[in-house]
């Protein structure tokens, strides 16, 4: 090999090196700015209310986001429970509402997006106008409503209490004319283990679906709403849905009406409500799970746990898809977006996380 073919080789390896190390400067950031993307896209958005968040709900056209807060003791001046409107895509607080004297226990939008109703712990329902978020008119009860739920239509209002006894609850369920703003009809759930978590009605407007838990450890209580109206009856009980499960913690219902998911110690199972059969448990939630949330297509579901943590699950194929530490104390509320590709979370650590679904 001659002196210039020697040369030639060293040359070619200098400059082999010398666009390997370009390569590198070059590519080194670029994965790293890719990386560090991919962790701010995991990253969840931050609202810091600084009180303790119990409640969220969004607007049926996923703009605006309610959220209910309230101190446990408020001071003297304070009102202690607001509702704070959000415009959920700039995350912009668009109007704080002094709704209660007292935290705020319920929140939810009519199906039609005109009213806010909300719920305090000072014995009143409220019912605000969406587009101005100026009070419509105020319902007195008698008792601490835990949840709400408009019909289909938006022409009646649902509320369901907990009156406790010294073994069991009895649960009743008041209806209340939305355009009259006169009680419709009042039934009780009787022996009633625990407070209903959670109620909604079916998609035909008919049937009022109540989660509560009897003494023989049932969940589903079913309603039909035209006799309870007439107040010819107290409803009919689903009593497959719960078998062997044990008392549970928290529940929730799809919105599509055929799945319930039940945590019952550290077992969290997607049940059908028609039958009873299990159609998948879940894996993941090793915490007491404060709060439990379909999305609208009801394909999700998520948990929020008292530890802070969040998780989702595609509900078809039971696989976890995200869990994610977020806050600092217990996660008190959970809420899809309407288009299912943002969940919110609330706690007591006084803010609300919005993560993005990938």
């Amino acid at each position: 090999m001659g002196q210039g073919s020697y040369s030639t080789n060293i040359n070619m390896q200098c400059l082999t090196a010398q666009r390997f190390k370009i390569a590198l400067v070059v590519t080194i950031p670029l994965l790293l700015c890719g990386l560090l993307f991919r962790q701010a896209a995991h990253l969840p958005q931050t609202l810091h209310v600084n009180k303790p968040v119990y409640r969220l709900a969004y607007s049926p056209n996923g703009k605006y986001l309610a959220v209910g807060v309230g101190e446990h003791h408020p001071r003297p001046g304070t009102s202690g429970g607001e509702v704070v409107i959000y415009d959920a895509a700039t995350l912009t607080p668009l109007k704080r509402i002094p709704a209660h004297h007292w935290r705020v226990l319920a929140l939810t939008y009519s199906p039609d997006g005109k009213l806010l109703a909300t719920k305090g712990l000072d014995f009143s329902i409220k019912l605000w106008d969406a587009t101005t978020y100026s009070l419509v008119h105020s319902i007195p009860t008698q008792d601490v409503v835990q949840a709400l739920a408009f019909s289909p239509d938006s022409q009646y209002l649902a509320g369901v209490t907990a009156d406790s006894a010294p073994t069991l609850f009895t649960g009743k369920v008041s209806l209340w004319h939305i355009q009259t703003r006169q009680l419709a009809g009042t039934f009780v759930a009787k022996d009633i283990a625990v407070p209903p978590f959670n109620v909604a009605y079916t998609a035909d407007g008919k049937t009022l679906r109540v989660i509560g838990q009897d003494a023989l450890k049932h969940i589903t209580v079913l309603y039909n709403l035209k006799t309870a109206v007439l107040g010819q009856g107290a409803g009919t009980r689903l009593p497959a849905t719960a078998q062997n499960l044990g008392y549970w913690w928290h529940a929730a219902q799809s919105p599509d009406g055929q799945w319930i998911a039940v945590q019952a110690g550290s077992t969290l199972q997607v049940r059908l409500i028609a039958t009873g059969a299990v159609l998948k448990t879940l894996k993941g939630l090793t915490r007491f799970a404060k709060s439990l949330a379909f999305s609208r297509d009801s394909r999700l579901l998520a948990a929020g746990d008292d530890k802070g943590s969040v998780y989702i699950w595609d509900v078809t194929t039971g696989k976890l898809l995200r869990q994610s530490q977020g806050h600092h104390n217990v996660i008190n509320d959970i809420a899809f977006s309407p288009d299912a590709q943002t969940l919110a979370s609330a706690s007591d650590d006084g803010t609300v996380k919005l993560w993005r679904i990938q």
